[in-house]
């Protein structure tokens, strides 16, 4: 499970044979994966080059066709751009995935360097609960992480600045060349405020959330509808990141339309 700022491995069985398996298979994966042995692992799953039927030289892989499919949704391109413009200088301002047309540009030597960096037992946090034997699990993990020597990473997640005034950016995406343009536009207001470790703030912004934007009949969704903003008003919150923000979007609608919004 891939997240800007972690990624998460979950493991899980009520039968203790599999439990078990299940945990060796992932720490070796976490830790000591084939990357360091087969250079096809990037091949495959970031990105190489192919012939497709018709001769023509492309870019393929999967990681990169994921993204690409990723980037075809106009509501994911500006999910990625609002993450930019809220948090500059933190890790939040990167697409975690990889932006499709940078991702060709990875090296076998900057992947693997990545991993040796950052993929390591003392820059993670592993979690054991459930009826389980305890010592065994323990024991398990050990084996594992007592082949690493513990490093200091002192990676901390920078609380942004607040911003001195409103921050506005424009920016396009692709449509078909037999699509009508009219009403293909967006607007959207996003603020950021908090830390996510907040239970009052990361609680309180799902219930804003919904008590203005849950339902047709919520009070501003209806106002923002009434009002023709955008035909259809959504709002989404995201508290998987260090600082939890929330962003309105009235989707296909004008420009000229901004004030009114």
């Amino acid at each position: 499970m891939t997240f800007p700022d972690k990624t998460i491995y979950p493991v899980a069985s009520k039968n203790e044979k599999d439990f078990f398996n299940l945990m060796d298979v992932y720490l070796d994966a976490v830790f000591f994966p084939n990357i360091y042995s087969n250079p096809y692992t990037l091949m495959q799953e970031g990105w190489h080059y192919e012939f497709d039927r018709a001769g023509t030289l492309i870019t393929s892989g999967v990681v990169y066709n994921e993204m690409k499919g990723a980037f075809s949704s106009p509501e994911r391109i500006l999910f990625s751009r609002i993450q930019k413009l809220l948090y500059p200088h933190t890790c939040y301002a990167f697409e975690s995935g990889g932006e499709p047309e940078a991702i060709p540009s990875l090296s076998l030597e900057k992947f693997i360097e990545f991993h040796r960096t950052y993929y390591l037992p003392s820059n993670s946090f592993i979690y054991l609960y459930g009826d389980g034997d305890f010592e065994r699990e323990l024991a398990l993990i050990e084996s594992y992480a007592g082949q690493f020597s513990r490093k200091d990473h002192n990676i901390v997640f920078a609380q942004p600045s607040p911003f001195d005034r409103p921050v506005e950016a424009s920016f396009e995406y692709p449509i078909s060349l037999n699509e009508d343009a009219r009403e293909r536009n967006f607007l959207a207001f996003a603020t950021a405020s908090g830390s996510a470790a907040d239970p009052i703030v990361y609680l309180g912004y799902e219930i804003v959330r919904h008590l203005l934007f849950g339902n047709s009949a919520s009070p501003l969704k209806k106002a923002l509808l009434k009002a023709n903003t955008g035909k259809d008003i959504m709002a989404f919150v995201e508290t998987e990141i260090f600082q939890p923000f929330m962003c309105i979007i009235a989707k296909n609608t004008e420009p000229e339309k901004k004030a009114s919004f």
